[in-house]
This record gives C-alpha cells, structure tokens and sequence, in this order.
C-alpha cells in the first residue's frame, strides 16, 4: 500500500504468461521490463566478476536506467517504457545498477521523495521569513524536522515488511516476476580501495596510512553515535538527515554505509526472498568462478549455458590480485594492523 501511494504512477499491470520476461501485452509489440536485476556498489569489483554475464547467449543486456531512480511521480511510468519489446529467443532481459543496492541519503533515488516534498517548498517559504537566518535558526528545526517527520509518514517506520524501501516497490511493480542478483565484497577491503580512490578523503584527512586511520576512527565513530542513538538501520537510510551533528560529519560516513550491507540485503530478502534475491561474494565469483557462475546461471534458469560461461575470462584471475591492483592504481600505502582492527 505505501509502495503504491509513494508511486501513484506505477502502472498497474498484468504480465503476459507466454514470455520468459515481465511482459505487458499492448495493441502492437509487447513491452518489456528486465526480469534480471544485477545490484552492487561502487568499489566491489563486481563488473569484473559478473562481466560472463553478457556473453551468456539467454541474456540480452539492457541499459534503460536504475530502477526507482526516476526524478518525479512521472518517472515510474516513463521507465517502464525504456525496454523495448521481446528479445530474440525469449532470453532475459538483464539491468546491471550498482546504487540500486543501497538507498542512503546522497543517492536515495525515490526513497526520500516524500523529504524533498516537504522540504523544498518549507525551505523557501522559510528562507523569506521569520527573523535571523534561515540556517542557523529554522532550516533543522523546523523544515528538516517537518520533512523527516513526512517521509516516516509516507514510508513508514515499522521495519522490513513495513517500510517503502526499493526492494519493496519493485515486488509492487514485478510480483514474483523478477530475478536480481547481488555480488558483495568484504567491506573493510572496499573500504580501503575507496579511501585510496577519492582524493577528498585523503585531503581532509592525510594521504597516509595514518589519514586511513583516522579517517575510519572517526567515520566508525560517528556512525556508532548514530546507531546509539536510533538504529543501526535507520542511520543507514538517514544518517545526516536525522541530526545536525550526523549532517555535519565529513561526507557522511558515506563509504561506511556502503559497506554496511545487512540492513538493505534485509530489506531484498524480505521482499524477494531466496526465489528472487541471490547474494553471492566477489571473493567467490573470481576465486571459484566455475561454482559461482554455476549457481548464478542455475538461479536464472539458463544452467545450459554453463560450458559457454565457463570459457568467458576475467581481467583479473583471482581476488587478491584484484584487491592489490585497486591499490596500486592509486599507489596506495600499506594499512596499519591497528587499522583493520578497527575497521572489522
């Protein structure tokens, strides 16, 4: 129910029976939606361990935008349109969106839609009223605490289940008719590849095995006053929306939430469940490729095309060695021990 209201454009539809993908019978060429749905994240290596994936002969890669990433009510509409018809053989029409997998406050897509309705208009309201500044004395007490207070209204706050998160507005749009697949990489060494990658973090903090210290020592600690005071899961989908002083933190323990996997993968679990969500390691994919691409193809239902896969290579041979050349790139520094301490 959430899910539709905060999408009242989402067409309601029947899918057609007779095609592999989620297919909408129109008055010429049916329309498609992808029935696969690759998500993952920035850093995880997983357009190298998934890359087999275009050359399997069942699957025909697409590129018709993020789900759930529309700018408006019109979006959902208009996205559904951007897929075109069958695929020759009736293979699987296959969207690869890496932020689809996390929905924090910089790149939330739809999530925080009912915040951005409550805010902007409050914001220029406020901007031409009231006495002092609008920064300092009305913008968090009155237009951020209004427009969290809408968003909990719009999507709830009950936990998994209850709550219009993007896995649960794609199982309102699909039903059972979608298939997505999740590669995860261990979060401390994402962590570390991201720290060497972007040179802000390393302006701020110092281009050194020292700056990665404390660049975690305070991005973790920052978090952890969060979760003290809320939840784990809430500061994941909120953090410098919740406070001024998680607001205020360099950022906003953006790289750490992206490594925080558990509270999303609930959330596609939940509405997906093991029909409809496999989560499976880039460590396993690029170590074990033959076991890992077996269980991939078996999930989507094209285990045939499993000699095919098997033949396809990888720019790298395993994940150690993916691991060091993401450093050497950016010609890294060592970690301290006393670093991956605190980062586990």
């Amino acid at each position: 129910t959430r899910a539709r209201a905060m999408e009242p454009l989402m067409p309601v539809v029947s899918f057609m029976d007779t095609l592999k993908n989620p297919c909408i019978a129109t008055s010429g060429r049916p329309q498609c939606l992808p029935f696969v749905h690759v998500i993952s994240g920035w850093h995880m290596f997983s357009d190298e361990a998934l890359g087999f994936l275009k050359g399997v002969k069942e699957i025909d890669v697409r590129n018709g935008g993020c789900f759930d990433d529309w700018a408006d009510d019109q979006g959902a509409a208009d996205w559904v349109t951007k897929w075109g018809g069958p695929p020759p053989n009736d293979g699987l029409i296959l969207a690869h969106c890496n932020k689809l997998l996390t929905w924090y406050p910089a790149f939330a897509g739809r999530y925080t839609s009912a915040w951005g309705k409550s805010y902007g208009p409050c914001k220029e309201r406020e901007l031409h009223n009231g006495p002092g500044d609008y920064y300092q004395s009305r913008m968090w007490p009155i237009c951020r605490k209004g427009a969290l207070a809408a968003h909990d209204e719009a999507m709830g706050t009950g936990g998994t289940g209850h709550e219009a998160t993007p896995p649960f507005v794609m199982a309102a749009q699909y039903g059972p008719r979608v298939r997505v697949i999740s590669a995860l990489r261990n979060p401390v060494d994402r962590l570390e590849t991201s720290f060497w990658i972007h040179r802000h973090y390393q302006s701020h903090y110092g281009r050194s095995p020292q700056g990665l210290h404390a660049y975690i020592r305070e991005q973790t600690e920052a978090f952890d006053r969060c979760s003290s005071a809320y939840s784990t899961r809430r500061c994941a989908f909120l953090f410098e929306l919740l406070e001024p002083q998680f607001s205020d933190v360099f950022f906003h323990c953006d790289q750490i939430i992206r490594g925080l996997y558990e509270p999303f993968v609930r959330d596609w679990h939940g509405a997906l469940g093991s029909t409809g969500l496999l989560v499976i390691t880039t460590e396993e994919l690029l170590n074990a490729p033959h076991g890992a691409r077996t269980r991939i193809l078996d999930f989507l239902g094209v285990g045939s095309s499993l000699a095919a896969a098997a033949t396809e290579t990888t720019t790298v041979n395993n994940y150690a060695a993916a691991h060091v050349q993401s450093l050497r790139r950016e010609q890294a520094q060592p970690m301290l021990p006393e670093t991956r301490v605190l980062a586990e």
